[in-house]
């Protein structure tokens, strides 16, 4: 089950530091126009999207959202069939994935 709260941030440092928690979830990496082009999950929403900032791979991505869901079994799920349904062009694990 999928909750209806979902958070809107932008994607910088400061924004980052300062508002997102350390949240449960999987979060949705966008683009200007709101294209989702990532989807991940993690039991640490601020320090897996510092870990982002430093791999350097997601210069276009302008906005975060994400759904806290605090079960780690059903974060994997739900960021698989994410994945599978949407497609993001930066996810390249879980594409052939099947949901049961």
């Amino acid at each position: 089950m999928i909750p209806d709260v979902i958070e809107l941030y932008a994607f910088e440092k400061i924004t980052i530091k300062k508002y997102v928690s350390d949240t449960n979830c999987v979060y949705f990496l966008h683009s200007i126009n709101m294209d989702i082009k990532y989807i991940g999950q993690t039991n640490n929403l601020r320090l897996r999207l510092f870990s982002h900032f430093k791999e350097g791979l997601f210069e276009d991505i302008k906005f975060i959202t994400y759904i806290q869901i605090d079960d780690k079994q059903s974060r994997k799920k739900i960021e698989q069939e994410m994945i599978y349904r949407i497609k993001p062009e930066l996810n390249k694990r879980f594409i052939h994935y099947e949901p049961k």
